[in-house]
């Protein structure tokens, strides 16, 4: 037990680098936003933890020596999904944002805002479109919609309603597509390729500021990700590593283009995670961005770190005298 209590705290301890994606588009669609494929009957709960550090400054993608601008995204993201059967599912993401941006000013004071709060959760339908390579192969598909339920007209201690990409929610409806292709490699049955895709396409507020209507860019990701299984002692790692793509159109305010939004960003991913119990496992990842344009003059991801804890409990367990269903197989 203290083996994985160390493991569990090395890998906790990697959130205080950071994680994130650009300002543009608000509060971005997170990267993890679709469980991982299971038997039918099985509930899966993911509870991840991403922190967004943005302290580059970049004109195009000219990197400017400036630092006196910063922006920071928190978000504790709630997933829980379930099986139907062989073929479809159903995921519900839930997330807490908090969003923080520092000005300074040379010879005067620093200028601080934060917003917290809900955000816009979503609902995922997922369908297993086909099955290949003899069962070594999936491929899903999902769609629903992104609720605006969470804040989008949070004001400052001035009671002056914040901007738009400081809002915990977007106050619009959006919707969501996903789909994800996984195959085992025959050669190392331990070892699976992935890829992922993310679309958002997103709806209008139309009570922005009162009177104006804002539609944040649309949003598309893209993920390429090889992970293995390793026994090391008794413990099993989950070692891996991840191309993201991930690119903001530019927002829309009452029709026109919004100046300084949208881009396109790369990163490589690295990750770790431990099997703490058949049915808990905890992966940690690190973007490091690669490539990043961005259309006029933003901040851009300095470095992002994404954390997740994933339970999953078969409906069907037996309970023995003395065991607990946490660590039913």
């Amino acid at each position: 037990m203290l083996k994985y209590i160390t493991i569990v705290t090395s890998l906790l301890c990697v959130t205080q680098f950071g994680w994130g994606q650009c300002c543009s588009g608000g509060v971005p669609m997170g990267s993890n936003i679709g469980l991982p494929a299971s038997e039918a009957g099985v509930w899966q709960w993911m509870l991840s933890y991403d922190l967004n550090v943005l302290r580059t400054l970049k004109d195009a993608d000219n990197i400017l020596d400036d630092d006196t601008r910063e922006r920071l995204t928190q978000a504790w993201l709630f997933q829980v999904g379930y099986a139907f059967n062989s073929r479809w599912a159903v995921d519900a993401f839930i997330p807490y944002v908090r969003q923080e941006r520092t000005i300074r000013q040379i010879g005067l004071s620093e200028n601080f805002t934060f917003t917290q709060g809900i955000g816009d959760p979503t609902l995922l339908v997922k369908f297993k479109a086909a099955t290949l390579n003899e069962g070594n192969g999936e491929w899903w598909v999902a769609a629903g919609p992104k609720f605006p339920l969470g804040a989008s007209d949070l004001t400052d201690e001035r009671g002056i309603t914040l901007i738009a990409d400081l809002q915990p929610g977007s106050g619009a409806w959006d919707g969501v597509l996903w789909s994800q292709f996984s195959h085992q490699i025959p050669w190392r049955p331990s070892m699976s390729f992935s890829s992922r895709v993310i679309v958002r396409l997103t709806g209008e507020n139309d009570t922005y500021l009162g009177d104006q209507v804002y539609e944040f860019g649309n949003e598309f990701q893209a993920l390429l990700s090889l992970s293995d299984r390793v026994l090391l002692g008794t413990i099993l790692f989950d070692p891996g590593l991840t191309l993201r793509f991930r690119h903001a159109g530019r927002d829309l305010n009452d029709g026109e283009l919004v100046p300084n939004s949208g881009g396109s960003f790369l990163f490589i991913a690295p990750s770790a995670g431990v099997q703490i119990t058949p049915s808990l496992s905890l992966q940690s990842r690190l973007d490091l961005p690669v490539y990043a344009y961005v259309d006029g003059t933003q901040l851009a991801p300095t470095y992002l770190v994404n954390v997740v804890l994933l339970f999953r409990l078969n409906r069907t367990y037996s309970f023995k005298p003395g065991t607990l269903p946490l660590f039913e197989d």
